[in-house]
């Protein structure tokens, strides 16, 4: 995968997320904050395998948010107020 592709990935999801070099490792900075702390990982040796680590990190992410059981709640809990309302405008 290309480098640019992983950027734009990460970008996706963290917004204006820059490339830094902290006492000789690479970080992706995201908001003041090191994305590569916030994931609990070191810092990297070049440029192309922090953006890579961090894309992965930034795919598991969207995919445990994605299949959370509170989403499933949120999700039917929704549904049915549709259901409801629905009803209601049938039979009101």
């Amino acid at each position: 995968m290309q480098i640019a592709s992983l950027i734009k990935r990460v970008q996706k999801r963290y917004p204006g997320s820059i490339i830094s070099k902290i006492h000789d490792e690479y970080h992706v900075m995201y908001a003041d904050e090191s994305l590569n702390e916030m994931f609990l990982l070191p810092g990297f040796e070049s440029e192309f395998e922090a953006w890579s680590q961090i894309s992965q990190f930034v795919k598991v992410e969207q995919s445990i948010n994605r299949t959370h059981p509170l989403k499933q709640m949120i999700s039917e809990q929704k549904k049915r107020e549709s259901q409801e309302r629905i009803a209601n405008r049938m039979h009101g």
